[in-house]
C-alpha cells in the first residue's frame, strides 16, 4: 500500500507543480500561505505534527496524517525553511492511495475548469 502511495504522489507533483506554482490560496480559505511558519500551519491544522530536520529539501516539515479531502484519504506534508532567503513554507506534497488517482485527478480538473465533478 505504501508503494502505490508513492507512485499517487509522483503523479500528482508532476501533475500539480506547474499549475500550483505560486498560486495563492483561495479567499477565505483557512490554508496556510506561502511563506507560512510551522506554528501558522498547526494553528490551521492542529492535529499537524511539526518536525524542525534538516533535508535536501526544507529545514522543517509538517505532517498531517489521514485527512479527508472530498471523501479521499490523503497524507499531507508542508514544508519550507526558516533560514535564507526562501523563507517560510515553499511547498505541499499530498500521499494517496493509487486506487484513488482517478478521482484527485476528476477533483483537481472540476476544480480548475469549473465543473462540478460529481
Amino acid at each position: 500500500m505504501r508503494t502505490g502511495r508513492m507512485v499517487s504522489l509522483m503523479l500528482m507533483v508532476s501533475l500539480l507543480a506547474a499549475p500550483a506554482f505560486g498560486q495563492s490560496a483561495p479567499t477565505g480559505s483557512r490554508a496556510p500561505t506561502w511563506g507560512a511558519t510551522p506554528d501558522a500551519v498547526v494553528r490551521a491544522y492542529p492535529d499537524a505534527q511539526c518536525f524542525g530536520d534538516r533535508t535536501e529539501r526544507s529545514d522543517w516539515e509538517c505532517i498531517l496524517r489521514d485527512t479527508t479531502v472530498d471523501t479521499i484519504s490523503v497524507d499531507v506534508v508542508f514544508y519550507g525553511y526558516s533560514t535564507g532567503t526562501a523563507f517560510g513554507m515553499v511547498g505541499v506534497v499530498l500521499g494517496f492511495d493509487s486506487a484513488d488517482v482517478h478521482r484527485i485527478v476528476e477533483r483537481c480538473d472540476s476544480r480548475r475548469f469549473g465543473r462540478n465533478g460529481d
